[in-house]
């Protein structure tokens, strides 16, 4: 069961019609099929008003919104439908028959909330792979990392601002050997610009004469090379011609050897890839219960480390995971088709766990879904082989600072060279991997970077979705834990497969009954029991699990 808590606001002033208040709400809970509400009671009111309805919001008071009143707080509304969007209004009604205002968080509207999904058991059929292969051999093409070196001239273009410009540069070589010019593209699809005769394109001269002539970027986020240089060289750049997009441009220039000195720190990344289903052959409706990934996971050297950590230093995973549906028809056959402002979360999973022996395997993390934001793993979530589904996974920073390893770790969603499954001119989609990031993350590339190859493995898992059988269920596989407890710990926690409605009863040695719950939780509250030794008692679907407990 979800617990939602929140904070309203009492309105300080009255409702210019009557001297009626606010309900004043402080607990507001939803569960499979019913609505939890507690507040604090008003002797002024006679009696609580709630208006609610599924699936779509309304005008309180217009008549097309179900009405349930209660004298007093706590209460429980029930005979919700589970897995449903409600929305909520709720008044107080006085003992003058005076009302107040329709209340809710904002005073915007009817406030949204999900019940739970009921428990189902998601079976595995089939997977949705635009790789045809499934060994991880490579690291990503493309890498969000940043080096610190000794650049002798390095600018970052922009995607935002079309007055931006990148300069030409003079300097001076001060080594010997070659140098190496790396042209970058903030937007990460190529600066070509407008098409045959408006690419953006740079010429590299040595003491006035072009050694590198009309270079330029086809395509991706980065492209290298490199032209010779001695000592007390003049080296300057020249631009041939500036492309439509030409204030995305960015490049640095180095000499080989200053390689060695260079330090490369690994930042964030968030990997994207869209699916439509009915590219493999699926009509109808499809089932999605869990993703696979590809994981590359190594020290900063790129070797397997047993040591490595499986949480980041600041104690969080931060490996999540989003599954959108795009509601505008697709993403699009181009690399410029991402509109995040049309694409509805559908699954999630925070904080999945990655460890050193997941490095060059694929694993398979189970999601969870809307609506409910319940503990929903092993349900799937049903969508149209037609719709756009969009995958996209957070990884955390590699650095040194972040993960707590000393000089850092390299984890990302890794993949092969393998060709597509289905081809990309094909496909109704565009099937290549994305890294991309924004501003509330922080990372070394800028947007969009596509990338042309399969090294991003993120795969569907795709099967039905099932009720869950409680003949199946098996009382003997119920455990506590931690056991011994310390009750400043304040939690107890049962360990079940699945969350179902448990009655839980607590005796002390003497055969006293000093606790009694019905709840779908598997945790509960022990603060209020003394030190000593219990037996707990778990009622489930008729079948009943005994078990001692010690209380520190």
């Amino acid at each position: 069961m979800k617990q939602f808590y929140f904070l309203v606001l009492i309105l300080l002033s009255t409702n210019i019609y009557s001297q009626c208040p606010n309900p004043d709400i402080f607990w507001f809970e939803t569960g499979e099929d019913f609505v939890f509400i507690n507040g604090n009671n008003n002797s002024q009111i006679d009696y609580y008003e709630i208006e609610y309805k599924a699936y779509e919001t309304f005008t309180p008071g217009d008549g097309t919104a179900e009405t349930y009143t209660f004298s007093g707080f706590p209460h429980t509304i029930p005979g919700l439908m589970p897995g449903t969007p409600y929305y909520f209004t709720n008044r107080g009604v006085c003992n003058d028959g005076s009302v107040s205002d329709w209340n809710d968080n904002g005073n915007d509207g009817p406030d949204l909330w999900y019940t739970d999904m009921q428990a189902g058991e998601f079976s595995a059929e089939n997977t949705l792979s635009h790789n045809s292969s499934q060994e991880i051999t490579h690291e990503p093409s493309q890498i969000c990392e940043s080096t610190e070196a000794a650049y002798d001239f390095i600018f970052v273009g922009v995607n935002t601002d079309p007055g931006f410009s990148c300069p030409e540069t003079t300097f001076t070589a001060q080594t010997d050997g070659p140098y190496i010019i790396t042209i970058t593209d903030s937007y990460g699809d190529g600066w070509v610009g407008g098409g045959v005769g408006n690419e953006t394109v740079l010429d590299v001269l040595v003491n006035g004469s072009v050694v590198l002539d009309d270079i330029s970027l086809a395509n991706g986020y980065s492209e290298e090379f490199t032209f010779e240089a001695n000592t007390g060289d003049e080296i300057s750049t020249q631009w041939v011609n500036q492309g439509t997009w030409f204030y995305e441009v960015g490049y640095s220039i180095i000499s080989q050897n200053a390689d060695s000195d260079a330090v490369t720190t690994v930042g964030a990344q968030i990997y994207t890839r869209s699916y439509i289903p009915a590219d493999f052959g699926y009509e109808g409706t499809v089932t999605i219960g869990a993703v696979e990934l590809g994981i590359w996971y190594t020290d900063a050297e790129g070797n397997y480390n047993p040591d490595l950590p499986v949480t980041d230093y600041t104690g969080t995973a931060y490996q999540n995971i989003f599954l959108y549906r795009q509601t505008n028809g697709g993403v699009g056959t181009s690399n410029v088709g991402q509109n995040q402002a049309y694409w509805e979360q559908i699954a999630f999973k925070l904080n999945f766990e990655i460890t050193p022996e997941d490095h060059q395997t694929v694993i398979t993390v189970p999601l969870e879904f809307l609506p409910g934001f319940g503990n929903l793993n092993g349900n799937g979530v049903e969508v149209s082989a037609n719709d756009d589904i969009i995958v996209q996974v957070w990884m955390g920073p590699g650095d040194e600072a972040s993960t707590g390893f000393e000089g850092g770790v390299r984890k990302f969603i890794a993949g092969n060279l393998s060709d597509f499954t289905v081809l990309p001119q094909d496909a109704t989609n565009y099937p290549y991997p994305a890294v991309q990031t924004g501003p509330w993350i922080d990372s070394t590339c800028d947007y969009y970077n596509y990338v042309g190859d399969n090294t991003s493995l993120m795969n569907l898992v795709i099967g039905s979705n099932n009720e869950l059988s409680t003949d199946e269920f098996n009382i003997n596989e119920i455990s506590l834990f931690p056991n011994p407890v310390d009750r400043m710990e304040q939690y107890l926690n049962i360990k079940m497969d699945y969350n179902y409605t448990k009655a839980i009863k607590i005796f002390d040695i003497m055969g006293r009954k000093v606790y009694d719950l019905i709840t779908d939780d598997n945790r509960i509250d022990i603060s209020s029991l003394n030190q000593g030794t219990y037996i707990v008692e778990i009622n489930v679907n008729g079948q009943q699990h005994k078990s001692k407990l010690i209380v520190k």
